[in-house]
């Protein structure tokens, strides 16, 4: 976990098994936050996305942004 200098958290990497073919083999995968907003008083990250991170490249899967939240 990645925090910046006010301690909110800016990434997560870890080792995890990435589907190639028919095997997995184990990569870098990153959860970077991209964006900060808040909610009903809670700053939280609403945007970022999935990443591996590869020899090759760089691979973005998929991109997420939080529009609504409700807390209960």
């Amino acid at each position: 976990m990645y925090l910046d200098q006010e301690g909110k958290p800016i990434n997560f990497v870890a080792k995890r098994y990435r589907m190639v073919g028919k095997k997995y083999d184990m990569e870098t995968w990153s959860t970077p936050f991209t964006g900060y907003g808040e909610f009903e008083g809670l700053k939280l990250p609403v945007r970022g996305k999935a990443v591996w991170i590869l020899k090759e490249g760089d691979q973005a899967y998929i991109e997420l942004e939080i529009t609504e939240m409700e807390y209960d």
